[in-house]
């Protein structure tokens, strides 16, 4: 049932996120040299980001407040705490991940504290769970990790040289070039221009000027900024073509990210009930309340938490009708096909009667077709229920700092390796997700007081999800079972009935046989009715993809009992197995949406 205390859905504010790495090792005189490059290249960052923010496309998209730039540093001496310098004066909000405890971490530059100090205390921090001796420079590693995958673009003081062991910046620059992740590579002995580099080929070689970089670079800002320009509706048919006409007659909004941010709550009426019935007639649920996910305990997961509710509850919406549209159209074919053999054997005015219940019947199934079309609700069913589950993972991995792969976010709306024009219409979700990932607040505080919490996290998704599974396969085996037996009895029955009327050419007609060619079309039309009921519902492939999935699920929870929280670097551990299971999770869904996608309403169906 859809929660109708939601309003409509938040639009993100425009934000973007700034990483930085480089050399702790800078002369006064390389600083001096450095400080304009990092200027320039912070007031461009800021100004392209503002001149965006104000593009029509994105007042539309993102909440009507100044754009947010971060700045995510270590504060390390050198290139971090210059850039947070600069940084800090153009406006940005500093935000501090340390790779041990603060004490810790500030035995690192003993002559420099009350500067880290000064710098930390205009910002927030986050202390990783790093430790001395022989972990050391996997603190450092994930450090560097951490920004990577929380920011938008990194700015680079390096040299070029080859990395010469984990955490440095070598490494930091080839990993955010392989993910291509945007690099604004400055050059930290100031022998060549600074430059973009989007891949693991722009490493070598030069750029191509100052000017020429920065154009490059503001198209980067700009397809991560404003919102794609994306297919019209698809309006294939003589529906279809109807559908389209009149809203374009009507001015009618098609475009999929404003639609979602003008949605308001629908209305739980009973005929939107129809595919619950059918499930609860043929395999009733259990009344058990199923397991929960822990409630959100960070800021962070409450900001997810309520991205996830808003598109949970509109993917309910528009799916119980898409679903119940289906029911219906079967049952009033049922109706159409039983009323034509009916009104052959029927007196004049019973024949009236059920010749307009048979036209009525047909009448019904066009406006269901119709307003499916109108309404979208299939396209709208699939993605609200895409951007629901990329929020609820979202909102467990948002506890240690981790996001979901964006490669794999963005192959969730399209099943090519390639996207091709026109920009397939699921891609919005990815959108809409990345900006609002953009926006999201970070986890504060320590990761030995972070960690517990977010075990816990994990271990009650698992459980929801081992419920939800165990469910969903038990009720789909029972239904396919069930409503495939239905209709091979009144496949058979319309057998029987068509061997009577056959009889009756060589013996006396008696009542029954009289009608078994009236019964057997009626028979006949319930068969195809349950039949196209079941191919529709894919319940055996449901029930498949619910097996792996708590497969899946109870080696998530083996690997889980193998954590030793208070061990070193041990939220790694709990990431990485975060990681694996969000990513089958995804898997999951994106197998779902591909096998929904292509059943649309039709009315010959």
């Amino acid at each position: 049932m859809a929660d109708e205390s939601i309003s409509n859905p938040p639009r993100p504010p425009l934000a973007l996120r700034v990483g930085v790495t480089g050399a702790r090792a800078l002369t006064p005189e390389a600083v001096k040299g450095l400080r304009p490059l990092v200027v320039d290249a912070l007031v461009y960052i800021k100004q392209e980001t503002q001149r965006l923010g104000a593009d029509p496309r994105a007042a539309a998209a993102y909440a009507p407040e100044a754009p947010v730039l971060r700045l995510l540093s270590p504060l390390a001496e050198g290139a971090d705490r210059l850039v947070a310098e600069e940084a800090l004066k153009a406006g940005f909000v500093l935000f501090a991940p340390l790779p041990f405890l603060q004490a810790e971490y500030e035995k690192d530059f003993p002559g420099s504290v009350e500067t880290f100090r000064a710098l930390l205390a205009q910002g927030e921090a986050l202390e990783l769970d790093g430790e001395r001796g022989s972990f050391a420079e996997d603190g450092y590693r994930e450090t560097g990790l951490f920004i990577l995958r929380n920011c938008d673009l990194v700015i680079a003081i390096w040299d070029g040289a080859r990395e010469h062991g984990p955490g440095g910046t070598g490494e930091i620059v080839r990993l955010a070039a392989q993910a291509h992740l945007p690099v604004w590579w400055i050059d930290s002995n100031g022998e060549a221009s600074p430059r973009l580099v989007e891949g693991p080929a722009e490493l070598r070689g030069s750029g191509d000027g100052d000017a020429k970089e920065k154009a490059r670079l503001s198209r980067k800002l700009e397809q991560l900024i404003l919102p794609p320009q994306l297919a019209h509706p698809e309006h294939g048919g003589f529906f279809g073509w109807c559908a389209h006409h009149l809203g374009r007659l009507f001015s009618r909004e098609t475009e999929p990210l404003s639609c979602y941010l003008a949605e308001t709550p629908r209305k739980d009426r009973a005929i939107w009930r129809a595919f619950t019935w059918i499930m609860d007639f043929f395999a009733p649920g259990d009344a058990t309340e199923p397991p929960r996910l822990a409630p959100a305990s960070t800021r962070a997961e409450r900001y997810w938490d309520a991205l996830y509710k808003g598109a949970d509850g509109f993917a309910i919406a528009y799916g119980d009708r898409y679903r119940a549209s289906y029911i219906w159209i079967a049952a009033l074919a049922f109706v159409a096909l039983a009323g034509a053999a009916l009104s052959t054997s029927m007196p004049r005015r019973t024949e009236l009667l059920i010749v307009g219940a048979e036209i009525l019947a047909l009448v019904l199934i066009l406006a269901l077709v119709f307003a499916n079309i109108w309404h979208r609700w299939h396209e709208k069913w699939i993605s609200y229920r895409l951007l629901a589950e990329l929020c609820r993972k979202q909102y467990v991995l948002s506890s240690l700092g981790r996001a979901l792969p964006k490669p794999e976010v963005f192959r969730m709306s399209y099943d090519s390796a390639e996207i091709e024009e026109p920009l397939p219409r699921d891609l919005w979700v990815a959108w809409y997700y990345s900006a609002a990932q953009r926006a999201a607040p970070f986890p504060l505080g320590s990761f030995a007081n972070l960690k517990p919490a977010a075990r816990s996290l994990l271990l009650t998704l698992c459980a929801e999800q081992t419920a939800y599974h165990s469910t969903r396969g038990d009720r789909n085996k029972k239904a396919s079972a069930l409503v495939g037996l239905v209709g091979e009895v009144s496949f058979v029955a319309t057998l029987v009935f068509g061997a009577l009327r056959f009889a009756s050419v060589f013996v006396d007609k008696l009542t029954l046989v009289a009608w078994s060619g009236t019964i057997g079309a009626c028979l006949s039309a319930a068969s195809g009715a349950f039949v196209g009921i079941k191919a529709y519902s894919e319940f055996s492939l449901l029930t498949r993809q619910s097996t792996h999935m708590l497969r899946v699920l109870k080696e998530t929870e083996a690997e889980l009992a193998t954590v030793e929280e208070d061990e070193p670097l041990a939220s790694k551990e709990l990431g990485r197995i975060m990681d694996g299971l969000t990513l089958s999770m995804m898997q999951d869904v994106a197998g779902w949406a591909q096998l929904f996608r292509l059943k649309t309403l039709e009315a010959g169906a």
